[in-house]
Formats: C-alpha cells, sequence, structure tokens
C-alpha cells in the first residue's frame, strides 16, 4: 500500500464523504470513523471497478492508489457541490 495516514488525520479529510450524523468524532472511534468513510466512499465509487484496496492497522489506515484517487476525487465533488450551494 503506498500511501498511509494516520486515522484522526484521515478522519480530518474525508470526513464529509460520510453523513454527517452517523460520525462519532470522537479519538477513541477513530477506526469506527474510519471504517463509515470507507463503505460510504465504496457504496458510491462502487460502479467504477477501480481498485479499492485499503487495510487497518493499530494506528494508520493504509491505502492503495487506486481508493486514494477515489476519495480524492468524492471529496473534491463534495466540496465542489457546496460551494456552489452557498452560493
Amino acid at each position: 500500500y503506498p500511501h498511509r495516514m494516520r486515522f484522526k488525520a484521515f478522519n480530518a479529510r474525508y470526513r464529509l464523504i460520510a453523513p454527517f450524523k452517523q460520525l462519532r468524532r470522537a479519538e477513541e472511534q477513530a477506526v469506527e470513523d474510519t471504517k463509515l468513510i470507507l463503505q460510504n466512499a465504496q457504496q458510491v465509487k462502487s460502479k467504477f471497478g477501480a481498485s479499492t484496496s485499503w487495510a487497518l492497522g493499530k494506528r494508520h489506515i493504509f491505502l492503495s492508489e487506486g481508493i486514494r484517487q477515489q476519495l480524492e476525487n468524492l471529496r473534491s465533488e463534495t466540496r465542489r457541490k457546496a460551494a456552489t450551494a452557498i452560493q
């Protein structure tokens, strides 16, 4: 896995992918929030069939290049929609 992030950093970067009410946002629940974000991302992007492999460690999440790109695209798309709605 070429990319790794701490759970807290991953959650801070990609939390807008998951529904706000489902996230716990507590330090102790970081792993559960990470799993929730990944599940939501896979549901949205399942139709593309790109490599979506990832693994959870004790302190880090390990991401393949494919899932990282999907997460970044989904994050950018969500931010763009939010900015458009504000305008």
